[in-house]
C-alpha cells in the first residue's frame, strides 16, 4: 500500500454508531410515559371533582334542612285555616310540631357546633330554599282560589315530607355527631308516619 492509499484510508471517517434511532426510541418512550401520567392525572382530577360535587357538606345540609323546616311552618300557618278537612288540619298541626323541633335543633347545632351565624348561611342554599318556598306558595294560592286546596295541600305535603326525610338522611351521612344522627333518625321515622298519613288522604279524596 503506497503512502497515498494509506492516507486516504485513515482519512476516511469510520461509521459512527447509529444513535439516531435509539435516541428517537428513548424520546418516544418518554413522551408516552408523560402522556400516560398526564392522562391519569386528568382522570383523577375529573373523578375527584365528581365526588366533590356530589358530596354535600354538613354545613349546607344543616342549613337547607333548617330553612326548609322554617318555610314549611310558614306555609302551614298561612294555609291550614283554609283547609276544610279536620283530619288534614290535624295532620298539618302534627307536622308543624315536628318542623318546629327540627328547626330549633338545627338552629342550635348550626350556632353551637358549626359556629355559624344566620348571616353566614350559604347564599346558594338560601336562594334555593326561598325559591322552593315561593313556588309552593304560588301553587297553593292557585289551588285555594280554584277550590282545590285540600287535595293540593295533601299532595304537596306528600312531596315535602319525603323531601325532609331525604334532607335528614343527607345530613346524617354528612355529620359525625352521634347525637345529631340519633335525632335525625327519630325525626325521619316521625316524618315517615306523616308521609303515609298524607298519602292516605290523597288516595281517598
Amino acid at each position: 500500500m503506497d503512502n497515498q492509499a494509506y492516507l486516504d484510508q485513515i482519512s476516511t471517517p469510520t461509521s459512527a454508531p447509529k444513535t439516531k434511532n435509539s435516541n428517537n426510541s428513548f424520546l418516544k418512550q418518554v413522551f408516552i410515559a408523560l402522556g400516560i401520567a398526564v392522562g391519569l392525572f386528568a382522570l383523577i382530577a375529573i373523578f375527584g371533582g365528581i365526588i366533590s360535587a356530589n358530596r354535600v357538606s354538613e354545613k349546607d345540609s344543616a342549613i337547607a334542612l333548617k330553612l326548609r323546616s322554617d318555610n314549611l311552618q310558614t306555609v302551614i300557618t298561612e294555609y291550614n285555616k283554609s283547609i276544610k278537612s279536620s283530619d288534614l288540619r290535624s295532620t298539618n298541626t302534627s307536622l308543624a310540631g315536628i318542623l318546629s323541633d327540627v328547626s330549633t335543633t338545627l338552629a342550635n347545632y348550626i350556632s353551637d357546633s358549626l359556629s355559624l351565624k344566620q348571616k353566614e348561611y350559604t347564599k346558594k342554599v338560601v336562594d334555593k330554599e326561598n325559591t322552593a318556598l315561593e313556588e309552593l306558595k304560588n301553587e297553593l294560592f292557585e289551588a285555594k282560589i280554584n277550590g282545590m286546596i285540600d287535595r293540593t295541600f295533601a299532595r304537596k305535603m306528600i312531596y315535602e315530607t319525603q323531601n325532609l326525610i331525604n334532607y335528614e338522611n343527607t345530613l346524617k351521612k354528612a355529620t359525625g355527631n352521634a347525637s345529631l344522627k340519633s335525632y335525625l333518625s327519630s325525626s325521619a321515622n316521625s316524618l315517615t308516619v306523616l308521609h303515609d298519613t298524607f298519602s292516605a288522604f290523597s288516595e281517598n279524596n
